[in-house]
């Protein structure tokens, strides 16, 4: 009877045992629940790196829309979570120990979800959604600017213009404010990489480079072994020096300095070079399709009847349709060069443009006449 007993309680203490060993395989647990669920439907949790995302647990989503997942956070990360065929990633910051719940409207993911239980997480939420609200109204006036333009309401147009800047002045104030109360805090650097579309962010790394550097130096204390903060160290030694290479050499660029020459290839295919327009005067224009500063600039330069001026739009518009569709409804007059590079765009670097739009005139001669806002007193 007695050895019955033992025999009994080592079972039980070996199943307990062995129980305790299945819950430590995981320390963050995440539960929620999905309005509008598809049939089908999984829940998808990645570990965010900045060389990829790790997938770390998957399940599908029941009947009534519910899920739960589990991870095990070695140390506080950014994670993924997202559902089959969903319009939107739901972006997370967890530590261990966490019990997250996480609602949401599938139709309407990024709008409807909220998390509870990481709090970090929930900073993430409330800075996305401030952003999707900016981006609604940027999307209406933009759409609203373009109509005006098409029917020569100038006035009208310039005044959507003014509303355009002002939202965008308001989004980055709030972000601004975002990351200085949480300096210390990881939910620093999704806020520091915000876009409003792919290729214009909210924060410019020449113009705001003191707030890269104040966040690298918080987190890098806090986090120093983080990969993200690791990354984000990198990417300011980049600023520092890239700022260090442009002070040296701007003075190249300049009234009476000799215009770098470039080869490209128009948007057309067709090989050109700068100093094939020796004799004439040559009009640099640096400008995107998503640059709503740039629509003035554009319109200005179709005002110049100067026969003897020849008018180039270098574009960095990433996608090249985006460009072409661009340009055949603004830049008829133009030579338009797009090499969907972006910033680094090799004409780009060479005249040490960082902000657009970029203007610089040159003589027939090849020599620059003007730059920025005085090239428009010389035509």
């Amino acid at each position: 009877m007695r050895i019955r007993k033992l025999l009994f309680l080592v079972v039980a203490f070996s199943s307990l045992l062995w129980s305790c060993q299945k819950q430590k395989e995981w320390n963050v647990e995440i539960n929620g629940h999905i309005d509008n669920i598809p049939s089908k439907t999984y829940a998808h949790l990645y570990l965010a790196l900045p060389t990829g995302n790790e997938l770390v647990d998957s399940v599908p989503l029941d009947n009534n829309g519910n899920f739960f997942l589990k991870t095990k956070v070695k140390q506080k990360n950014f994670y993924t979570l997202s559902f089959t065929n969903s319009n939107y990633n739901i972006y997370l910051l967890l530590d261990s120990g966490q019990a997250v719940h996480i609602t949401a409207d599938y139709n309407d993911i990024l709008n409807t979800y909220n998390v509870e239980g990481s709090p970090e997480s929930k900073l993430i939420q409330q800075l996305e959604q401030y952003l999707s609200h900016t981006r609604h109204i940027l999307d209406s006036l933009t759409f609203l600017h373009h109509n005006l333009v098409q029917k020569g309401a100038l006035d009208s147009a310039n005044a959507i213009d003014e509303q355009i800047k002002q939202t965008m002045t308001k989004q980055k104030q709030y972000s601004t404010r975002f990351v200085l109360e949480h300096i210390n805090s990881l939910v620093a650097l999704p806020a520091l990489s915000q876009v409003y579309v792919p290729g214009k962010g909210i924060f410019d790394p020449e113009n705001d480079a003191k707030l890269y550097f104040m966040v690298d130096s918080a987190l890098s204390i806090h986090y120093p072994k983080n990969p993200h903060v690791l990354r984000m160290h990198s990417f300011v030694q980049n600023i520092k020096l890239d700022l260090n290479r442009r002070q040296f050499s701007t003075n190249n660029i300049h009234p009476g300095t000799q215009a770098p020459d470039f080869k490209a290839k128009t948007i057309d295919n067709k090989e050109i070079r700068l100093s094939d327009f020796r004799g004439k005067y040559v009009y640099l224009l640096f400008i995107a399709s998503w640059c709503a500063d740039c629509q003035q600039s554009v319109l200005w330069a179709q005002d110049i009847k100067k026969t003897d001026l020849v008018k180039i739009a270098i574009m960095l518009d990433i996608n090249k349709d985006t460009a072409k569709a661009y340009a055949a409804q603004n830049l008829n007059d133009f030579i338009v060069i797009s090499d969907g590079r972006f910033w680094n765009s090799p004409i780009v670097r060479l005249y040490h443009v960082t902000k657009l739009p970029g203007e610089i005139l040159i003589s027939p001669q090849g020599k620059i006449m003007a730059v920025g806002e005085q090239v428009r007193k010389k035509l």
